[in-house]
C-alpha cells in the first residue's frame, strides 16, 4: 500500500523508486492494475509514454496485468493511441507464451479493426509467442488476410509473417504476393517479411519448385533465409533444379556450408556431393582474397558520395537495414558515423567483399545448435536464465529457449552476407565506398 500510494508522487525519484519496487513484485498486479488502467488511458507526452510501455511490459507477468491489457485490447471504444501503446507493452514483454487471452482478443480486433489500425495490431502479432488453440484461431484470421486481395500489398505481406510459427499454414492463398516481394526492386522491408513468411508456411513441393528457381535472382541476405526451406523435402528433382539455381546465382559467393548442406542432406547422395563441389568452388583461401580484393580495388573507376548515399539507402543494397548513420538506420551491425575516420578505402572494401574476413568487436557471431539439429547464427542481443536473443540479419530476430539448445560457439561468420558487390555495379560499389569514406 505504501509503495502503491507513490506510482503517482510529484516527487520524481519517490516515484520512480515506487515503480522499481512495484516492478519485482508482480503479485501486487491487483493494485498496481487500476493506476495503470488510468494511465494508459490519459494523454501523455513521449517520455512519459515510453516510460509507462516499458512498465507494461515488466509487470505483465502478473495475471492481473495480463487480464487488464486483454480488456484495454479487446475494448472498441479504446483509443488508436492507446490501442498502440497497449500493443507496444504486450510486444515487449518477456514472456515465454503470450496469454491465450491476447491471442483472443487480437484476433476479434484484427477482424473488427478499420484499416488504420491494422498495422500496429499485425507487429504485435508477428512479435507474439503464441500456442494452442487460440494461436489456430488467430492463424486463420491472419491467413484469410493475407489472402484477402483487396487489401494493400504490405499489409497482406505483415498478416503473412505474423502466422504464428506453431501453427503452420498452407500459403496459396499469399504465395505469388510472397514471391514477387523477393524481387531486388523491392524494399529490404517486403523482402524481409516475405521470407519471414515463407519460412513459417507449410509449402507443397510445386511451391518449393517455384521458390528454388526464384532463388537464383534474390539477394544474399533472402538466400541465406530461404534455403533452409527445402532441408524436410526428398524429391530428388528439386534438388537437382534447386543447385541449378544456385550454381547461376549471381550472390552464390554468399552460400555458407552450415546452411547449404542441412538443406541439401534428405535429397540423397549424389546431389549432397553436388553441393559439396559447389561449396568448394566458392571458397577462397586468404591469398586469392587479397589478390581479388586488391584486383578489384585497382579497376574502381572514382565514387561520388551524393551517389554513394543513395546506393547506401537503396532497397538492392540496404546498407541502411543493418547499419545507421547519426540517428537513422539498424543496430544489427557496427554504426557507421564515423567510419570514414578509422577505416581506409582498402578495409571497407575488404567489408563488403569479405564480411566475415574481420569481425568487429562487439558485433561477433555465435552460432548455436539446437538439440533437433538446427543451427543459427547471429548476434545477441540479450540473455536471460531462460533464453537466448539472436539478431539474424535486418529486422530478424530469433529468440531461443535454453532448454533447447546444445552448444553455443563462436562463429567464424559475419550477420553480413557476402555477395552484395555481385549486387552492385563497378559505379555502384565505387560510390558507396566514398560515400562510406565522407563519413567523418
Amino acid at each position: 500500500e505504501h509503495a502503491t500510494r507513490e506510482l503517482s508522487s510529484a516527487d520524481a525519484p519517490l516515484r520512480d523508486a515506487a515503480w522499481w519496487i512495484v516492478g519485482r513484485h508482480p503479485d501486487w498486479g491487483n493494485h498496481v492494475a487500476r493506476i495503470l488502467r488510468a494511465q494508459i488511458s490519459a494523454e501523455l507526452p513521449p517520455p512519459q509514454r515510453a516510460a509507462l510501455r516499458d512498465k507494461l511490459a515488466q509487470l505483465a507477468s502478473s495475471p492481473a496485468i495480463q487480464t487488464m491489457l486483454a480488456e484495454q485490447l479487446d475494448d472498441p471504444q479504446s483509443s488508436s493511441s492507446t490501442l498502440r501503446l497497449v500493443l507496444e507493452g504486450m510486444s515487449a514483454a518477456r514472456l515465454k507464451h503470450a496469454p491465450d487471452a491476447w491471442a483472443t482478443a487480437l484476433a476479434r480486433r484484427i477482424e473488427q479493426a478499420p484499416a488504420d489500425d491494422l498495422e500496429p495490431l499485425l507487429v504485435a502479432a508477428r512479435n507474439f509467442r503464441l500456442e494452442g488453440p487460440p494461436a489456430q484461431a488467430l492463424a486463420s484470421r491472419l491467413e484469410a488476410l493475407a489472402g484477402d486481395k483487396s487489401r494493400p500489398e504490405n499489409i497482406r505481406l505483415l498478416a503473412a509473417a505474423a502466422l504464428p510459427p506453431s501453427v503452420k499454414q498452407p500459403a496459396a492463398a499469399w504465395f505469388d504476393l510472397a514471391l514477387a516481394a523477393l524481387g531486388e526492386d523491392r524494399s529490404a522491408a517486403d523482402r524481409a517479411l516475405a521470407c519471414e513468411a515463407l519460412t513459417r508456411a507449410r509449402l507443397d513441393t510445386a511451391e518449393l519448385s517455384r521458390l528454388g528457381e526464384s532463388l537464383r535472382h534474390v539477394g544474399p541476405i533472402e538466400l541465406d533465409r530461404l534455403l533452409p526451406l527445402f532441408a524436410a523435402s526428398h524429391d530428388a528433382e528439386l534438388g537437382r533444379a534447386l543447385l541449378a539455381s544456385l550454381s547461376a546465382s549471381r550472390v552464390k559467393s554468399a552460400l555458407r556450408a552450415d546452411v547449404l548442406q542441412p538443406a541439401l542432406a534428405q535429397f540423397g547422395p549424389e546431389i549432397r556431393a553436388a553441393g559439396d563441389k559447389l561449396l568448394a568452388s566458392l571458397n577462397q583461401d586468404a591469398a586469392q582474397q587479397r589478390q581479388i580484393l586488391e584486383s578489384t580495388l585497382a579497376r574502381l573507376p572514382s565514387g561520388d558520395i551524393r551517389r554513394g548515399q543513395l546506393v547506401f539507402h537503396s532497397s538492392k543494397a540496404a546498407c541502411f537495414s543493418c547499419h545507421a548513420i547519426g540517428y537513422v538506420g539498424g543496430n544489427v551491425g557496427p554504426d557507421l558515423t564515423s567510419i570514414g575516420k578509422i577505416r581506409s578505402d582498402r578495409d571497407l572494401l575488404e567489408a563488403v567483399l569479405f564480411p566475415s574476413a574481420s569481425l568487429v568487436r562487439s558485433f561477433e557471431s555465435v552460432r548455436v545448435l539446437l538439440e533437433s539439429g538446427r543451427t543459427h547464427n547471429g548476434v545477441v542481443r540479450e540473455e536471460t536464465a531462460d533464453e537466448i536473443r539472436l539478431a539474424t540479419g535486418p529486422d530478424q530476430e530469433v529468440r531461443i529457449p535454453r532448454g533447447e539448445i546444445e552448444s553455443i560457439d563462436p562463429s567464424q561468420v559475419s550477420v553480413m552476407p557476402a555477395g552484395l558487390d555481385k549486387q552492385l555495379t563497378a559505379q555502384e560499389l565505387a560510390d558507396l565506398l566514398a560515400f562510406l569514406k565522407s563519413r567523418r
